[in-house]
């Protein structure tokens, strides 16, 4: 008997964060602010399994969030 089923990889990065943080991930997963959808599984409350070329990016974008919402904390010493 041959099998026709497909194996796909993907280079992922775990991802342990808090629900908040994981929920904010999610929508920008969601309304595809890379462009594409980054998540390649929910792992349980807290881990999240992440396509690793999109991981630098994402991380660009939650740093520009954070200043948004925050900007003097880059300013204290």
């Amino acid at each position: 008997m041959l099998f026709t089923e497909s194996l796909h990889l993907c280079r992922g990065i775990f991802v342990k964060c808090d629900p908040a943080m994981k929920e904010l991930i999610k929508y920008l997963d969601g309304s595809r602010a890379l462009g594409c959808s980054f998540i390649i599984a929910e792992l349980d409350d807290k881990t999240l399994f992440l396509d690793a070329k999109k991981v630098p990016h994402l991380e660009d974008i939650l740093e520009q969030r954070r200043e948004d919402l925050c900007p003097d904390i880059n300013e204290r010493d």
